[in-house]
């Protein structure tokens, strides 16, 4: 009979360790330990987990590096831009700059040409009255009107000259 009472013992305990047999060990209990550590299954599980692990790691470095390359591009693009932003500073100085000068060359030109025309007036004046003198020296017969005016026409004449020489830019 203690036979078969060990037996009976023996066959329950094969029967709750067939329902309790699971390949976590945080779920079994001792049947299923020893149960794993016999067919190897915890050394499979283990072996599974260090290749899981390993490509992990793997992914990690991969990760680190991509993000190393990200932030030296970011870096570097970061550093363009500051090189832009001093360029296009730059140029809307130097724009403002020839703008500055443009408006000071017209207000010259303008200068100028209001010269140039009070120069051209007196010129055609002085021609006017030359023509007027060389008229009068033709017709005229007295001695003493003709040497005054011949003065004249002469001092007329270097006038005209003078006011040539400043509209051809001697005297600018």
């Amino acid at each position: 009979m203690r036979s078969m009472s060990n037996i009976a013992t023996l066959s329950m305990l094969l029967l709750l360790g067939a329902c309790a047999v699971s390949p976590d060990p945080a779920k079994g209990g001792f049947i299923s330990g020893v149960s794993g550590l016999m067919s190897g299954g915890y050394e499979q599980r283990v072996a599974t987990q260090s290749q899981e692990l390993a490509q992990m790691r793997a992914q990690q470095i991969e990760a680190d590096r991509q993000a190393s390359q990200a932030r030296a591009l970011l870096a570097e693009r970061e550093q363009s831009l500051v090189s832009l932003r001093s360029d296009v500073t730059k140029l809307d100085l130097s724009v403002k700059d020839i703008q500055a000068r443009v408006a000071r060359q017209r207000t010259m030109n303008v200068a100028l040409s209001d010269r140039d025309r009070k120069l051209t007036s007196n010129l055609e004046s002085a021609k006017a009255r030359l023509a007027s003198l060389q008229q009068k020296l033709r017709s005229s017969t007295a001695t003493d009107d003709f040497e005054a005016t011949k003065k004249e026409y002469l001092s007329l004449q270097a006038s005209i000259s003078a006011l040539n020489d400043q509209l051809k830019g001697e005297g600018r």
